[in-house]
Order: structure tokens, then sequence, then C-alpha cells
């Protein structure tokens, strides 16, 4: 039987519903029909529905899962359909047609497992329980998002990491500072995965790449449970070869990821619970000290069918983020890291009520109270020191950072589905969000200074009567702190209707209201603006069977409100920074400070946006397989950076040193006087263009498959980076300070894959107790540029006022790295146990992968070479700064390659 889908607001971000009509051997509506429904998912037992005039029937807001239906009518024979798969956010038909009674056995069919939803106009990935539990993954809840078709580095569709709109249970759990990940719950307690992006309707917003969304796990009505233990030491782990690449790959020591849970009934079909405890342990080195991680998670939730109409649902994590040793590398001993300690609390609270047969209401509240603090190994009372002579960081950290963080959001909504109204059926949807976020980041030196020893070589020591001595000098940087507070508030209100013109064509429209509010100490608020996104889209079921639908959307989506939008205006936040020269002889020579900039809100901003529109079809194919292809255009606009507002610039024509490139640069008169002011820049944009084929199937038959490829390509003038004080980024930074910034910025950004292939799958052999799963991913490497501090004027480095200043040598992204591949393998014999079923498995990770890639943004300056290194591992991103004697220059004299580089998986 093929399966379809109807009624688009019938469910909600964190259950499924079921529609469909019945028909008898003439194609007439039967109305009276019984249709019920079960499934262990479901509390308060079996759900029945009888048939309309129409011969229509509906199950809204149900919890996600595998069913039974069966549907009887007197006079026919009855049909029950087992293994009928509802997913999270979808609403799928079911289409029945009842034969005369000429015996009274019922027929029992399997349902296919391909869904096609021909009544919506978006295109959404839901990673079910089957893909999570079998497929070769990290197992780091946020990194699920990358195996969805077109994301990679966390990066969706040409947008940032940034623009993620990260839900548990569909509730905001972003980082408010700056929209990336904050809560890291247990990869085990979540059920299935929603991304939701293109073509979404008003329901969500604060996003211009995904909405992904994590379905926690509940208890039943049987007890189950589950044990999971995963280890590697040493002995497990391969490493690159030869004197080469000696210390580029971390080496982990040791890993443990062990897992217990359990859920059951407190009360059969009224109260079921699940419990679930991880202790996460993991010991690395990058050629320095062992870097210890030790993340225990405790997760809590109750689930209530307080009577027919009313499911009450609410969950509470506790969690913590330690590490010992974090930023220790080769030249970086214990001593000079930082100690991480990072607890959390991370809550949501649910109400469900049916209020009438077509009416819904739904109310949650959720969020977090934690903080992230990056202490010095030897505490606050030891100076950090770095030498320049040696390379090496000792004494202590030369750093501090303390990030504080509490997130309330309240979400509320009412579907009410009205047919026969208004030339067809309607499916509407009232909503709200109101969310008020604090949060505190504060930075600065143990102390208040740090050293940097042998920084320079002085003919003389003033502090002595001897001239022309020559020593090497001690340079201190004094007093540099800040201390960024800010409060979020936001509300939102939208409306939605799926109308059902006809029975094969569908129109949805849909209009989002948000209005947005920060307040910095002693300011008050200092930002307020709102916005309006209408969403318009429709979806044609063209054979009328659900199983070849062509669909369209057009949507405007803002980017979500986060604090670094108005934060840097507290006059009070920053201290200055002083430099000072000190001699052997104790002589202190008083070098100044730098100026604090001084940054303004003077103007109402807008909230930047994207612009979407798709283009799709999919078709279901034999063998319960689902072929989807879309088209992809997006450009965001309106983004939000602090500019000079009283600058003086004269331009400055030359010939960039590395790449004998002509170009116009400006020199900065007044930098010690100018304000930076918050705008929007016209000139700053991003464009995507993508053509994504996606092939999936369900696990059924003992394999399942999800297939995809996208060709895409992404331009503009900033950078998809979440943060970036060069390359510009979707947080406001120091980026756009000077119009240097935008010399030979229009190019491809770092993250511009032209090609995406991902082929991930399982197939079971139950004669041999055998379980075969893979996961292979290709993309394109990221592009790169030469960057320079040199501009030749007569032949001669120009000497700017405002001092060094670092610029694009040529077009953004114009070179890029080597492509990069990764194949992940996972091998489990299993047994059943009776009640249990056992398993026991190999995970190969990064099988014939690429491993590091060893050169990124490099640049020559005169005598020496600077080039920043990255490179990425199953384990992180691998990033640092290093001075050319740690390089090596390769064939072409322009692009250096490290042989060591800095291990830091805990940085975005």
């Amino acid at each position: 039987m093929a399966l379809a889908a109807s009624g688009a607001w019938a469910q909600s971000k964190t259950t499924a519903a079921l529609s469909g009509v019945v028909t008898g051997p003439d194609g007439a509506a039967l109305p009276g029909a019984t249709v019920q429904i079960s499934s262990p998912s479901l509390i308060g037992g079996a759900r029945v529905d009888q048939t309309d005039a129409h011969g229509d029937f509906r199950f809204p807001e149900v919890a996600p899962g595998i069913y039974n239906v069966e549907v009887s009518l007197e006079g026919f024979r009855s049909v029950r359909f087992e293994g009928v798969t509802l997913a999270v956010g979808a609403t799928t038909g079911l289409p029945v047609k009842l034969e005369l009674a000429e015996i009274s056995e019922t027929l029992v069919v399997s349902a296919e497992a391909a869904v096609i939803d021909p009544s919506s106009s978006g295109t959404t990935t839901n990673l079910n329980s089957d893909y999570l539990q079998n497929l070769p993954t990290a197992r780091f809840q946020p990194d699920v998002l990358n195996y969805a078709p077109g994301i990679n580095q966390s990066v969706a569709y040409g947008a940032s990491d940034s623009a993620i709109a990260y839900q548990l249970d569909g509730v905001d759990t972003s980082d408010p500072e700056g929209g990336t990940a904050w809560s890291f719950v247990n990869y085990n307690i979540v059920e299935e995965v929603q991304l939701v992006g293109l073509g979404a309707p008003a329901e969500y917003g604060s996003f211009t790449g995904v909405v992904f969304n994590s379905v926690t796990k509940s208890g039943g009505n049987q007890f189950k449970g589950l044990v999971d233990f995963l280890y590697i030491n040493d002995s497990l782990v391969d490493e690159f070869s030869g004197a080469e690449f000696e210390g580029l790959n971390p080496r982990t020591e040791k890993f443990i990821d062990t897992t217990a849970q359990i859920g059951g009934p407190l009360a059969q079909d009224k109260l079921w619970f699940f419990l679930s405890g991880q202790y996460y342990k993991e010991d690395s080195t990058f050629g320095g000290p062992v870097r210890s991680e030790e993340s225990p998670r405790i997760f809590g939730k109750l689930t209530l069918q307080a009577n027919d109409s009313n499911n009450v649902e609410g969950w509470v994590e506790w969690d913590r983020y330690d590490i010992v040793g974090r930023g220790g590398d080769a030249v970086t001993p214990l001593e000079a890291t930082v100690t991480e300690d990072a607890p959390e609390y991370v809550w949501n609270l649910s109400w469900r009520s049916m209020l009438s047969a077509d009416t819904i209401f739904n109310l949650s509240y959720g969020g977090y109270d934690g903080y992230y603090y990056l202490d010095p190994q030897n505490g606050y009372d030891v100076a950090g020191r770095y030498d320049g002579a040696t390379g090496l960081y000792s004494t202590n950290s030369n750093y501090y950072y303390l990030a504080d963080r509490q997130r309330n959001q309240v979400n509320a909504s009412i579907s009410h589905y009205a047919d026969d109204f208004l030339q067809g059926d309607h499916d509407f949807k009232f909503g709200m969000e109101l969310e008020r976020s604090t949060l505190r980041s504060r930075y600065g030196f143990p102390t208040g200074v740090w050293f940097y020893d042998n920084y320079g070589y002085a003919y003389d020591d003033p502090g002595t009567p001897e001239e022309y001595d020559g020593v090497y000098y001690t340079q201190g940087y004094y007093n540099y702190s800040y201390d960024l507070q800010g409060t979020i508030e936001r509300g939102t209100a939208y409306v939605q209707d799926s109308w059902k013109l006809s029975p094969g064509f569908t129109l949805n429209v849909g209009v989002r209201f948000e209005i947005n509010q920060g307040t910095v100490p002693g300011e008050g608020k200092v930002f307020d603006n709102s916005a309006i996104a209408p969403r318009v889209g429709f979806a044609w079921d063209a054979t009328g069977d659900g199983k070849t639908v062509i669909k369209a959307h057009w949507g405007r989506f803002f980017e979500k409100f986060v604090a670094t939008q108005f934060y840097y205006a507290d006059p009070n936040a920053y201290t200055p920074l002083e430099f000072r020269n000190i001699y052997p002889s104790g002589y202190v020579e008083d070098l100044g400070q730098a100026a604090a900039d001084t940054v303004v809100l003077d103007q109402d901003l807008d909230q930047p946006y994207m612009d979407q529109y798709t283009i799709g079809f999919d078709r279901e194919l034999p063998g319960g397989v689902t072929l989807s292809f879309t088209y992809i255009n997006r450009k965001k606009q309106d983004f939000i950076e602090t500019v000079s507002r009283d600058g003086l610039f004269v331009p400055v024509t030359g010939v960039i040193e590395e790449t004998g490139r002509r170009a116009t640069l400006f020199d900065y008169l007044n930098p010690e006087d100018d304000v930076l002011a918050y705008r929007n820049v016209p000139e700053l944009y991003r464009e995507y263009e993508g053509y994504m084929l996606v092939a999936n199937r369900r696990l059924r038959d003992n394999w399942q498959m999800l297939f995809s490829y996208v060709y895409s390509k992404t331009r503009g003038n900033v950078d998809n980076l979440s943060f970036s004080g060069t390359y510009g980024a979707d947080n406001p930074g120091n980026w756009l300070n000077t119009p240097n910034s935008l010399v030979f910025a229009d190019g491809k950004p770092t993250y511009d894959p032209t090609h995406q292939v991902k082929l991930q799958g399982t197939y079971m052999i139950p004669k041999l107790d055998l379980s075969l799963s893979g996961n292979y991913t290709f993309n394109t490497g990221d592009t790169y540029n030469i960057r320079s501090r040199c501009l030749l004027v007569d032949g001669e480095c120009y000497d700017f006022n405002q001092g060094t200043v670092r610029v694009f040598g040529e077009p953004r992204g114009i070179r890029r790295l080597d492509d990069k591949s990764e194949l992940d393998l996972r091998v489990e014999w299993f047994k059943d146990l009776g009640d249990a079923d056992g398993r026991l498995g190999l995970f190969l990770a990064d099988f014939a992968g690429s491993g590091v890639v060893p050169s990124l943004h490099t640049f020559r300056i005169k005598s020496f070479l600077q080039a920043q290194c990255a490179g990425v591992t199953n384990a992180g991103l691998v990033m640092t700064r290093l001075n050319g004697e740690l390089c090596r220059f390769l064939p072409d004299d322009e692009i250096a390659m490290c042989l060591y580089a800095r291990w830091d998986p805990d940085r975005s």
C-alpha cells in the first residue's frame, strides 16, 4: 500500500500525525468506518476514530513510531496495516480501500517504508533511531546534523554554524551570545532527529541555515533498557607514518563512553518514566601533556496521560564538561594550559491538550542554566609567559575566560482543522514564542599581565650605564580585559495555513512577526527592532496517488537574535591594553596603551535576513525507496557589523608583495579618536545556489540506505564562519573597522564544497547474526587565499598610521585545499538473549580518510613566513598560528606546510 500525507499542521515539533480516506470497491467514500491505531510509542492505549461523510479520518498529535492501523466497517472485509511509520513533524496519509465481505478474515498488509508528503512545500530530513544506533558515527549529539544531505562542518547550504537553530524537543538551546551549540546531551537519549530549513513554514524561525531538532526518548508500557560501552586505547589507534607527519594527529590514549538507561511504566498507559546515565572519559595528547576530559550526564523524563485529552511531559538533564590540560601541545606544558569547568542543567516541560477533535493546544517551556569557565592551570596569582627564543609557553596560562549563560523560552500554539471552509480544507496554526536569555563573558590575564620573553633585541639596556651592550628584552602586556554582559528578550507570533484547494493541490502560506530587544548594564535597552517574514509555497500531487509530488516555496528567514549584535555597545566593558618593555636590569619602558574601541548603537538596525526559494520533485520508487531532487537558491543580506563612524581614510595604491596584484588600501588617520558604530552594511552579502539529489530507504527487510549528492556554489564578501576577526562572519566583530577588509573580499567563502557525496547504510545478515554499516563522505576541499602585510609603494612596504595592516592579497577563496573523503565502518555481532539483544562490535573510524590537510591561509612577509595551519581529523578541527621556523616551503615557494599544529576540538 502506498503511503502519502496530508494535513500539514496536524503535528508539532515532537509529534507526528496520521490521516487518510476510506473508499469502497467502486472508489466511493465510506462514512462511518472505524479506524483504530496502536503502537508501543502511544501512551493511553489505542486511539479510535470514525470516518466522516467524505470517508476521511485523522489522528493528529500522536507520538512518532511504528503503528498498526486497523479499519473495519460492517459488510466489508477488515484490513490491518502493520509497520506504518510516523515520523516527527510529518503527517502520513493512508489511503484505504475496503472490499465486500466474502470472508470474515482480516486482510493484513505490510506498509511500505517510503513516505512522501504530497501537501508539504518543503524538503526535510529525518534521521530515526534505526539510523542513529546502527551507523558508525562519532556519537556526539550536535554533530549528527553533519550526516544529513548538504551539511558539512555544521555549515548548511552556504550559511555558518551559528546560523543553525539547535533545538531539543522543539525548544531552542543555542548559545545566546553567538548562536552556536551550547547544550551537549547524551547521544543515546535521542530518538529521532529532524532537520527543517528548505521550504520551512512560518512556525520555524531564528535561523538562516537549518533547524536541528533532537527529539528525546520516552518510556513505555514495557520495561526496556540499554547498556552501551565503547572503548579505545592507544593500541587501537593508527597514526600517519613517517617523520614528516609526526605529531600532526592527536593521539588517543584512552577513550571510554558508557551509557546505562531504563524506561517503563509507573502506571500502564498512564505514567511512563525514562532514566539515562552516561560516563564519558577521554585522555589524549598532541605531543605534550595529556588532555583529560570527563563528562558525566544524567537524564530523567516523565510522561503523563492525565486523561483522554491531556498529555504532560517533562525532563531534566544535569551534565558536566570538565577538561584538564586544555590547549596542551608540544610547546605548551600542563602548567600553561587551562582547566575547563562547565556544568549545566537543561530542562523541558510540555503540555498538549485536545480541545476538540479538530483543535489542539500546545504549550512548552525549556531552557538551561550553566557556565563554561577556562581557569588558568596555576591559578590567578601567577602570570603566564612565552619565550620567543624557544617558542615555549611556561609558568601559567596567559589568559582566562569565564562564560555564564541562562536561557528561558516558552512556545505556545493552537492548531485548528476546518474542512469545507472557504473553497477547500484548511489546517490553521497560530503560535507564539517568548525568550529571555542572560549572558556574561569575561576575559583577561592572570595577575593582569603576561610576558613575552626574548621579544626583541636592543643595542643597550637603558637601566645600565654601559652603551651598546646588546640585550634581549621582555615585552609585557598589562591590564587588558573585558566583561561583556547582555540580556536578550524576544517575542514572536506566527500564523500559517495549509490550504487544500483540491485533492491533489495544496497551497501553504504563512507569516512570522518578531520583536527583538537587547539591554546592557548601565545603558538599559540599546537594541530594539522588529521583522516580518512572509512564506508561500505549493505542493502538487501530480499522479494523484501520493507517489509523485512537484513543489516550490519562497520565504524570508531572519537570523537569530544574539548578543553580539549589541553588547559591544557597553562603554564600561573593556579595559585597554598597556605595553611595556622590561630590560634585564629591571628597567621598565612604558610604551603607552592601545586605545579601547568606543562602540555605539546610534541608529535603528534591521535584523539580518535570508531570502530563499526552492523547487522540488519527489518520487516513490519500487522497493520502498524515495527519490528527491531540490533546487536551492539563497541570498543573505543586512549583515550587522561595527564600522568606522568618524574615520578619516586616505587611499594608498600599490602592489601586494606576495601576489603582485595592484590594490588600493586606506591609511587610517584617526584610530584613537574614531567611534565604531553598529550598522547594517548594504555592501555585505552571501549567496548560495545548490542542486540536491537524495535517495532514501528506511530500515526494511534488513537493510537501509541514505544517499545524497549536492552540487553547489557559494559567493559573497563575508565568510561563512560564526566568528572571525579577519574574514568577516555572521557575528559582528572588528573585521570591518576599516575599508581595507573589503579589498579582494568578494569570492568564495571558506566552506564552499562544489561537490558533496554521502552514502550511509546498514545491511543485516540474520543467519550469521551480523550487522554491517558504513558511512562514506566526500567533499571538495575548503578554500583559502594568500594574505599580506605589505603593500609595496615605490618598492618599500608602506608604513600605515594605524600600524600593521593585514589584507587579502588575492580574491577570497581563489585557492583550494585537497578534496576530503572519509570512510567509517562498523561491524557488529548480535545475539538474541531472550528478553534482551546483545551486540558486540568493531568501529573503524576514518578508515580511508584524508586525515590532516596541512596548509591553509598562507602568506609570506620579507625574510620569514607565517602560516595558519588547519586540518580535519575524526576528533576535531586542528588550528593554530605558527612562526616560519616551524614550517617548510613547498616547491612553489609560496605555500608553507606546517609540521606542527595545535589540536583544540573544544572551540567551535
